[in-house]
């Protein structure tokens, strides 16, 4: 799990009510994420619901608030997204071998010397996922075994994502 948080001493006046409405938005798909890993349910589709509720002032508040912390549990630094670079966030949580695949395979190979800003390409891929119907990369096979595919030629299956357990608006 990628530790962001968003840094609530640093909120100005006039973004107090994006601040909270992102929070209740961030505390309700922690809760549906926790509660589907409990029972061993697959996570993937209620972060896809999650990424659907996000709205332009959910992206200005990662991308203004947001941090990630660095270390361990006794020692952590925390540092915000926008003075960090989007490979050394994707360094910090993928194997050496997981990000090679992701600069070698995917349409990356532009970006590897000009290390985008992370808050800008998180919210970028936030935005992404949000009107897609599927996780790009993520490939899932049927029951036979065999690789589902749309008609467009990528492969995936379209799983009904679980109920959402939080209310829209109501902190859990």
């Amino acid at each position: 799990m990628v530790h962001t948080s968003i840094d609530a001493k640093e909120v100005s006046a006039d973004d107090e009510k994006k601040v909270k409405d992102y929070d209740v938005k961030w505390n309700c798909l922690i809760t549906n994420l926790r509660n589907a890993a409990a029972v061993q349910e697959p996570t993937g589709p209620i972060f896809d619901k999650w990424a659907k509720t996000l709205r332009e002032d959910d992206y200005w508040v990662i991308q203004r608030y947001g941090r990630i912390a660095i270390g361990n549990d006794d020692d952590q630094l925390y540092i915000p997204l926008y003075t960090l670079g989007f490979w050394k966030l994707m360094a910090n949580y993928l194997s050496h071998n997981a990000l090679t695949k992701v600069q070698d395979l995917g349409t990356f190979y532009h970006l590897l010397p000009e290390n985008p800003n992370a808050a800008e390409w998180l919210t970028w891929w936030l935005r992404a996922l949000s009107i897609s119907r599927r996780r790009p990369g993520a490939v899932q096979t049927n029951q036979t075994g065999h690789h589902d595919q749309d008609d467009a030629g990528t492969t995936g299956v379209i799983q009904k994502p679980p109920p959402n357990l939080c209310s829209p608006g109501v902190p859990t």
